[in-house]
């Protein structure tokens, strides 16, 4: 078995293999290609320089030779030589016009001079012994014999000492001759001049050189380095002609890594040597080698990981299969897996072994089974032809023969769906198992039982009847509970409602009295009765929970409502505090959950003298998309003994059961709250300390959706807030609704407090830009507050807002409510708080167009009331028409009318008709078209109608806002008004409604969006049947008008798509195009949309 596997491993490790050899020879490849390319680069650099070398020394060796003709050319030099000549070489003066002469060549640079005559003998010179022969040096005589022929040349450099100027050279020093015929006749004889290297070319290569980076030097032809012992690495003996070479990696003469080129020059008769450190060239390269080599050492080993790691995967899903198909092969089954079309997939050895299942593939995707097919197939397919379908598990089961037979068989097919990770069907399997033994041995017990049961069945004649009458009994008492609560309830509503009637209409105050008493008495028997029915459900196990859609938030609004009146009666402050973490919609049994906080709250009520109690929902947790929430209602109450807190609730029971006790009630209030809290799979919490009060909690698992509760939006939300309230519980409850707006509180616990406060913030120069006061504050009054701090200019940056008494007007009668600028009802909710706010910041966006006057001119009501709720909110006074005609008679009678909002497509007299009457009786009245119609060529009508501006529906409200200042000649705001993030619609809503594009244009306003959808669906849930009707009478033009005004409503509500299907519906009416196919989507897309708002509408009733 090894041997085999060994092929098998070496196939698995020659693709890493060839990927490292591959890998290897690429690295190699690149390293070669760009050593290559640097060296080319680097040769052609050096070419370069050296090439602007030998230009700078062919100019200095131009300018020796020109000096030297110079010279030869002056009269007295001539003359000189001539009498010299003269004088042959032996008689030759030596002192004389020495000094002129040397003065003129030690100008020049020169040390020495030689003049020779045409026999190349020397015929005068300026060192002290004579050499008067010809000169043998092979170097000097091809030079002077240059200068006869060209005129003048310069020698190759030569080492001295020489029988020839050695008067001033030192020892092995290095010299150059420049000679010059003084005439073109050779008898004139020829002038050389000794010139130093190192007082000339060497440094002009010194200059040309740089320590650091690079070194340039001249050569002899033998590769010496003129003035030194040093030699060019390289032997080879320099050819003529322009040549070069070039090395690397060589030592220089201090011993340093280098790369050289050099170059002979036939003209200057010397080689060129440039040398750079071999650092500085490969400098880059050495990075990219680096690189490359650590890329590839990183590859290969990833290759060997990632090899081995497939060896290991391999490895382990090799056993992972060997070891489910010995499972699947040991099953005592019949198992086969095939593809949704029926192809076999896989199977075990049973069913491989078994003779029953013949079709290993099977047609599913066919209507009807093969005809050809045995009747087991047939049942495998029919089986699995029902999972295909139904996506679940089926079953089907067989039997033949009787079972008391020895041929007898039954079988069951199973058939099972097998899914993907992203949920898609992949596979079905079927099972096949015998159970012939089984089947049999029940049959048989199902005929022992049979016989059993006729024995059993006299017997059990007496019980059965028994509990017939026990079960008569029961329905007999529902039966009983419910005639009791129908003959109750009945005239106990006519009771209330006439003695509600009758306490209005009375005058007497005497006849009041009784009249409240009698009403009181009838609403507390009409809680004895719901209590005692509520019981009854519960205890007989009837009562069922729902699962719906409810609001937090209006659920708490909905207990204060109930309860603040109670509240108020005994003088209590009520508390209604809200986590702003919680989410806006949650999925329960919102009545049964506020029955128990009422009940609760009002037990606290009943047993709390004075003080306060409060209603607290708080979020302990969050778990996905289930929130653990704490629902608790507190007081300060006299308490409850730690021994009497189990015994509440008990049914009937009571804290005070005397015959004389203080409080009323049946004793069922918190026995209900305890079984409605096990019903929904909790308990409630009770703690109580005497004379503190009591705290009565329970926690519940709800699921909901994501919470959209934020700060302000916009830099106002960082402002400063002063906050003054008597009751600690109200102060802690509303700085944190004010905390979770991003608003920083201060507090105030009186009026005296609040002056200081509002003094100090003066001085500090940081006013607080709102002020919420409490209409009742002991030690000072709010009117006195503000009497104090207005004349000091404490609240000329504030807005302020009282908090009432919920519901009442009584404790408002004598405030001067003009001096605030909003009341709020406490209980104060999170969103009724941050509505205020948000109110108050609108108006202050737009002071300038406080009161402007503007008519506007709508037909239809839905747009009218969102235009009229935009213009309002901005400051402005809405004048409203329905056609042009009746916006002429208004103009007619209000003079006072600043800017027309006009609509188009009117009934009676259109916009633009209406525009062109306007135009010579008002001249100056700015007219701003509204439409729905996007057409190319609207806004030139409307123009050339005479109107001055244009503005597409659905409307913005900032575009509106823009509008109105421009033509009204208004100043911007220097702050853009706050828009409300409002919580979040159902997701169904959300797919067809762009909530927030809606809310944006009705300024944030959630009641008036309600109302719209409302409106929507009870005024325009018929427009396709409105459509259809025009189009089948042959009415285009009212179809077209219907929808135009269809696609602007559908627009303001925010349904996009539903306006694009208008939209494109009555282009294609208007351009004479088929229309079914979009009159056919656009009613789809309506009666989805409605059925998703009824949806909606049902799950929050």
């Amino acid at each position: 078995m090894r041997d085999r596997h060994v092929p098998r491993r070496l196939k698995y490790l020659v693709a890493p293999l060839v990927a490292i050899a591959v890998l290897l020879a690429s690295a190699l490849l690149i390293l070669q290609t760009n050593h290559a390319s640097v060296m080319a680069h680097n040769l052609s650099q050096l070419q370069a320089r050296l090439a602007i070398v030998e230009r700078m020394i062919q100019r200095w060796q131009r300018n020796q030779l020109h000096n030297a003709e110079r010279l030869a050319a002056l009269p007295p030099v001539r003359a000189w030589a001539a009498r010299q000549l003269q004088l042959g070489p032996q008689q030759a003066e030596r002192s004389a016009d020495f000094q002129l002469l040397q003065q003129l060549y030690s100008d020049l640079g020169y040390k020495g001079h030689v003049l020779f005559n045409e026999h190349l003998q020397v015929v005068n010179d300026n060192y002290p012994v004579p050499h008067k022969h010809p000169y043998q040096a092979a170097a000097v005589r091809q030079t002077l014999l240059t200068a006869q022929r060209e005129g003048a040349a310069v020698s190759q450099a030569f080492t001295a000492p020489q029988a020839l100027l050695h008067g001033y050279s030192t020892p092995d020093s290095t010299i150059q001759i420049v000679c010059a015929q003084l005439s073109a006749d050779p008898s004139t004889g020829t002038l050389c001049l000794h010139a130093e290297l190192r007082n000339g070319l060497p440094e002009l290569l010194n200059s040309l050189s740089s320590p650091r980076n690079s070194e340039i030097f001249v050569v002899e032809r033998s590769g010496q380095q003129l003035g030194t012992s040093s030699l060019w690495p390289n032997p080879i003996t320099l050819k003529t002609g322009d040549s070069s070479q070039y090395l690397e990696g060589y030592l220089n003469a201090h011993g340093e890594h280098v790369a050289g080129l050099l170059k002979w020059s036939n003209e200057l008769q010397l080689g060129l040597v440039l040398e750079q450190p071999i650092d500085k060239l490969y400098e880059a390269n050495a990075h990219s080698r680096n690189l490359v080599i650590g890329l590839t050492a990183f590859a290969i080993l990833l290759i060997a990981w990632l090899s081995l790691l497939a060896q290991r995967h391999r490895k382990r899903l090799a056993q992972r299969e060997a070891f489910y198909r010995q499972v699947l092969d040991h099953l005592p089954l019949l198992v086969r897996v095939r593809n949704p079309d029926g192809k076999c997939l896989l199977e075990n050895q049973l069913a491989r072994d078994s003779h029953l299942l013949t079709h290993q593939d099977l047609s599913l995707q066919q209507d009807q089974a093969d005809t050809h097919l045995p009747p087991f197939s047939r049942e495998v397919w029919l089986t699995l032809r029902a999972t295909l379908l139904e996506g679940r598990v089926c079953e089907r089961r067989l039997t033949q023969g009787d079972f008391r037979s020895p041929d007898f068989e039954a079988k069951r097919l199973i058939g099972f769906p097998i899914w993907d990770t992203r949920g898609e069907l992949v596979a079905l399997g079927s099972i096949a198992l015998y159970e012939s033994e089984q089947v049999r041995s029940r049959l048989a017990l199902q005929a022992l039982t049979d016989s059993l049961e006729q024995q059993v069945q006299q017997r059990t004649t007496e019980l059965a009847q028994a509990k017939e009458v026990a079960e008569a009994a029961t329905q007999a008492k529902a039966n009983f509970l419910a005639n009791m609560s129908h003959e109750i309830r009945s005239p106990l509503n006519a009771v209330i409602g006439l003695a509600y009637l009758a306490e209005r209409c009375n005058q007497d105050p005497r006849v009041a009295v009784y009249q409240q008493r009698i009403l009181k008495s009838a609403q507390h028997l009409q809680e004895v009765v719901n209590g005692i029915l509520d019981f009854s459900k519960l205890d007989a196990g009837k009562l069922q929970l729902e699962q719906v859609m409810f609001s937090p938030e209006r659920l708490m609004e909905n207990v204060a409502d109930i309860l603040w009146e109670k509240a108020q009666s005994k003088q209590l402050e009520m508390v209604c505090d809200l986590d702003p973490r919680l989410p806006d919609v949650l999925y329960g049994d919102s009545l049964r959950i506020a029955q128990m906080l009422i009940n609760l709250a009002e037990n606290a009520i009943k047993f709390t003298a004075q003080g306060m109690v409060a209603v607290r929902i708080r979020l302990e947790e969050q778990r996905g998309e289930y929130w653990q929430l704490c629902f608790e209602v507190q007081d300060s109450g006299s308490g409850i003994p730690a021994e009497r807190l189990l015994e509440i609730f008990q049914p009937f029971e009571q804290l005070d059961n005397s015959t004389s006790r203080h409080f009323g009630g049946t004793g069922l209030g918190l026995a209900i709250c305890a079984q409605l809290a096990e019903l929904m799979g909790t308990r409630i919490e009770a703690r109580s300390e005497l004379g503190v009060g009591s705290l009565f909690s329970f926690s519940l698992s709800l699921k909901g959706g994501a919470s959209h509760q934020a700060p302000l939006p916009g830099a106002r939300s960082a402002r400063r807030v002063l906050l003054v309230d008597s009751n600690a519980h109200s102060r802690s409850n509303l700085s944190e609704m004010l905390a979770a707006l991003g608003l920083q509180a201060d507090m105030a616990s009186s009026g005296q407090l609040a002056c200081t406060l509002l003094s100090q913030a003066q001085v500090r120069d940081q006013p607080y830009a709102l002020v919420l006061v409490d209409w009742n504050l002991p030690d000072l009054p709010p009117s006195e507050l503000l009497a104090w701090a207005k004349p000091r200019q404490l609240l000329n940056h504030s807005r302020v807002i009282l908090l009432s008494a919920h519901g009442s007007e009584q404790p408002l009668a004598d405030l001067p409510l003009e001096e605030y600028d909003a009341v709020l009802d406490k209980p104060v909710s999170p969103q009724r708080l941050r509505e205020t706010v948000l109110r108050l910041e609108r108006s202050e966006a737009h002071p300038a167009l406080e009161g402007r006057h503007v008519l506007l001119v709508e037909n239809e009501t839905i747009n009218q009331d969102v235009a009229r709720e935009l213009l309002e909110s901005l400051g402005v006074r809405v004048s409203l028409t329905n056609n042009g005609l009746a916006a002429l008679a208004c103009l007619a009678r209000d003079a006072s009318i600043e800017l027309v909002l006009m609509d188009i497509q009117m009934p009676l007299m259109d916009g633009l008709e209406a525009t062109r009457h306007i135009r010579p009786l008002y001249p100056a009245l700015p007219v701003i078209a509204m439409t729905a119609s996007n057409l190319a060529g609207d806004r030139e009508r409307c123009l050339a109608a005479g109107m001055n501006d244009y503005l597409a529906k659905p409307i913005d409200p900032q575009r509106l806002a823009d509008k109105l200042r421009r033509w009204l000649c208004v100043q911007a705001p220097v702050t853009a008004a706050l828009l409300e993030q409002n919580e979040a619609l159902p997701q169904k809503t959300k797919d067809r409604i762009n909530r927030q594009a809606a809310l944006e244009r009705l300024l944030g306003n959630e009641r008036l969006y309600h109302s719209l959808l409302q409106r929507f669906v009870s005024e325009y849930g018929q427009t396709a049947e409105q459509l259809e009707q025009a189009l089948a009478a042959g009415e285009h033009n009212r179809a077209m008008e219907i929808a135009h005004r269809f696609k602007s409503v559908a627009a303001t509500i925010g349904a996009e798509h539903l306006c694009e299907l208008t939209q494109h519906f009555e282009e294609q009416l208007r351009e004479q195009r088929p229309y079914a196919t979009c009159l056919t989507s656009l009613t789809l897309e309506l009666n989805a949309l409605l059925l998703q708002l009824d949806d909606e509408s049902a799950g929050e009733s």
